[in-house]
């Protein structure tokens, strides 16, 4: 695109502030996050999350897992998810994923079905993951964590996306279109410490 790439070539040009601050919360993420460091992850698909996940796997201490890439990861453990989204394709990579994160990695323990779809986090899990953010020192979320598209399956991510506003001495970073989509929708975007407008 001319406005991005063509300016390049014939006038002096610098990353703007934006872009600055997208460096230094994110590289200050992967370099040097205070521990406890937990990353919620949800969204459709586990191969979308690949890359964060292989990134972070040795900085991260807690994994919670929602959306349908927690049906995933469920269905490489044996759970019984009826005919909710899951990602066939990479069961393999899930049950890897379970073996070399361990009791690090979370996942639901209850969830809110359409029809027979698991389509949010249910009551307990919600109390498990605020209980585990309570610790942490850092939190970065990329993923809804339902069918947040459907008000009635939103309640699951906006009582979390809630929970992080208000733990204000913490870092908390929200990452990803459609997360950072839904903490602005709820007027949460300006609670938390940083909201990423890089997408995935």
């Amino acid at each position: 695109h001319a406005s991005t790439v063509g300016v390049l070539d014939i006038l002096p040009s610098f990353s703007g502030l934006l872009l600055a601050k997208e460096v230094k919360y994110l590289t200050s993420l992967r370099d040097a996050a205070k521990h406890p460091f937990l990353m919620i992850i949800g969204g459709a698909k586990i191969v979308d999350k690949l890359p964060i996940i292989n990134a972070l796997m040795t900085k991260v201490d807690i994994f919670l897992v929602g959306g349908a890439v927690a049906n995933t990861f469920l269905k490489a453990n044996g759970e019984n998810i009826k005919q909710s989204l899951v990602d066939d394709q990479n069961i393999e990579i899930a049950r890897e994923i379970i073996e070399k994160l361990g009791d690090r990695l979370i996942l639901p323990v209850d969830y809110i079905w359409d029809g027979d779809g698991v389509a949010d986090i249910g009551p307990k899990t919600i109390m498990l993951f605020e209980d585990r953010l309570t610790d942490a020192e850092t939190v970065l979320w990329n993923g809804n964590l339902g069918k947040t598209e459907d008000r009635q399956f939103s309640r699951g991510s906006l009582l979390i996306a809630d929970f992080l506003a208000r733990l204000t001495e913490k870092t908390r970073v929200i990452a990803g279109g459609d997360t950072a989509s839904f903490v602005r929708k709820h007027n949460l975007a300006e609670k938390m410490t940083f909201v990423s407008t890089g997408g995935g």
